[in-house]
């Protein structure tokens, strides 16, 4: 969870220090101006620091990091945490930026000791049961290795040739999320010897040229998979062995890295990803976590390497056919950042009534007047922002895991809705027992799983019990928060279920219901499980004297 925040954070950080450098003096220096990008960057600076101590909470005694901090490392875990410090040692300069430069060291310098001894790919850690412990070889090493070559790390020649023969072995219709890897993995290593090389060497020396020549075959191989949309498809699989949406944003925001690492003659297949990119994002996601911090690494990188074009263009925000604002004038010559196009909340309502008992409105933003930021022919990417409340969300009709929960009182030999209220009846000091199941149908292991778990109010779940299930290995981490405990499971077999009852004690006389409880996987939670929130009456204990 930390670097998963941690991540998106730094990549956002990049992303507004160049809107930062592009803003007038006045805006980025006004007092009281928090919204500014030199004032967000300065808010992320302050959320970085200690997230980057955070993380080193979870560096395993023998090297490498562990989901929960526990070793021995995981070795594909460790990668995503080199590419997690890569960004926050580049954007900061103050300790926290050393220190991540440290970590990184010394999180590579242990990835090289998980090498086989054959010298060609990475051991791995038998004790995970999560996503990442369950790529395939090929896909673990190649992803291994595209982190350590963006990081700007050292990689063994054997290691490179293992990778190429990977690339050679598989199929002509291979997975695109590993051949984008691989290709990636080319252009970042021949990018790090440009750097490298002193001015009197060669513009292009012969170990430079022969990387870019296979990162280019190896790109022109993933992109052949790309749809009209310009989103990439048809992957097999991904570190986080994700599907769907998800996977389809990962292989997408790797392949679009690979364009960008290679150059101008690759900015047009660049161009055509980073669009699709753009429409996925929903509430500032791309997805899953995964997905999210790729996505938001392809569009920094995008931001930094492509050209400015020049645009003018006219935004109106409409309901139906009918305009419910003025038009707001945007153009390269602006300060940078969103644009934000408010309807007039009275010429809005007027235009939403409707005599139907039940009235459909079309919303869109519409450019005109000229080219957009994209393109003159470019669609731009809207975000519509709609806050509601649900007591229970739908469950995903996809969803891998299922989820249970109820109240029972052990002495009173009640449950959950036995009365007519539909409360439980208690009196305050009872016993009670929170029964969790989380069910896994699939044919299929699921991987690290999360049930958050809604509690009524005046109930109090005992964090000692907590820790004993803990060490029985009955969950393998857990967090409490107000009206909610998460708990999380490294995997649960196919066909299988998680059970676990939580000791509570009815604490405070009220009548109560606990928030909707849900379950999903961890590297894919854009599809929950819910179940309804308990409801519980917590009566006072009748006094032992008369009289």
């Amino acid at each position: 969870q930390t670097a998963a925040t941690l991540y998106p954070m730094a990549l956002a950080r990049a992303y507004l220090a160049q809107e930062a450098a592009r803003e007038p003096a006045s805006k980025s220096n006004a007092e009281g101006t928090s919204t500014s990008a030199a004032a967000l960057v300065r808010r992320a600076d302050a959320l970085i620091s200690p997230a980057i101590a955070r993380l080193a909470s979870f560096e395993c005694d023998g090297g490498g990091f562990e989901w929960f901090g526990e070793g021995p490392g995981h070795e594909s875990l460790t990668a995503f945490g080199v590419a997690v410090l890569s960004e926050t040692a580049s954007a900061l300069t103050s300790n926290a930026g050393n220190e991540s430069a440290s970590m990184r060291k010394r999180a590579s310098a242990w990835l090289r000791t998980r090498v086989r001894p054959s010298g060609r790919g990475f051991e791995r850690n038998p004790k995970s049961l999560d996503t990442f412990g369950r790529a395939p070889d090929g896909t673990t090493d190649a992803y291994i290795l595209w982190s350590l070559a963006l990081a700007g790390q050292e990689v063994a020649p054997a290691q490179l040739e293992h990778l190429r023969t990977l690339s050679t072995q598989a199929p002509a219709d291979g997975d695109p999320y590993f051949l984008a890897l691989a290709a990636g993995a080319h252009a970042a290593l021949a990018e790090s010897h440009a750097r490298a090389k002193g001015p009197e060497e060669e513009p292009a020396a012969a170990p430079e040229r022969e990387l870019v020549q296979q990162a280019e075959a190896l790109l022109r191989r993933a992109l052949a998979f790309q749809e009209a949309d310009g989103r990439v498809a048809q992957a097999v699989t991904s570190i986080t062995a994700s599907h769907g949406r998800n996977l389809d944003v990962e292989t997408s925001a790797v392949t679009a890295i690979a364009c960008l690492l290679l150059g101008n003659s690759w900015a047009s297949a660049a161009e055509t990803t980073v669009r699709w990119l753009i429409s996925q994002c929903d509430g500032g996601r791309f997805g899953a976590t995964q997905g999210t911090a790729l996505a938001l690494k392809a569009l920094v990188m995008y931001s930094t390497r492509r050209s400015q074009a020049e645009y003018s263009t006219l935004l109106s925000l409409q309901v139906g056919d009918a305009s419910a604002t003025d038009p707001v004038a945007v153009s390269s010559s602006s300060s940078g950042g969103p644009v934000v196009v408010e309807a007039d909340q009275d010429k809005a309502a007027a235009l939403a009534r409707a005599p139907e008992e039940k009235a459909e409105h079309s919303i869109s933003v519409r450019a005109h007047g000229g080219p957009t930021p994209l393109g003159a022919s470019a669609a731009l990417p809207v975000e519509l922002s709609v806050a509601y409340y649900a007591k229970q969300p739908d469950t995903c009709g996809d969803s891998p895991v299922g989820l249970a929960v109820r109240i029972v009182a052990p002495d009173r030999g009640d449950e959950a809705g036995a009365h007519s209220s539909g409360h439980l009846s208690v009196q305050e000091g009872d016993a009670l027992d929170i029964d969790v199941v989380v069910s896994n149908a699939g044919s299929a292991a699921a991987a690290m799983t999360v049930a958050i778990v809604g509690l009524p109010g005046g109930v109090e779940v005992d964090a000692a019990e907590l820790e004993r299930l803990r060490k029985r290995r009955s969950i393998d981490f857990y967090e409490i928060f107000p009206g909610m405990i998460h708990l999380y499971w490294r995997g649960i077999d196919a066909s299988a279920s998680a059970r676990v009852v939580l000791p509570a004690a009815a604490r405070f006389v009220g009548k109560y219901e606990g928030l909707a409880s849900q379950a999903y996987l961890y590297y894919d939670d854009t599809c929950r499980s819910w179940a309804p929130g308990t409801p519980l009456y917590i009566e006072p204990r009748e006094s032992p004297y008369k009289g």
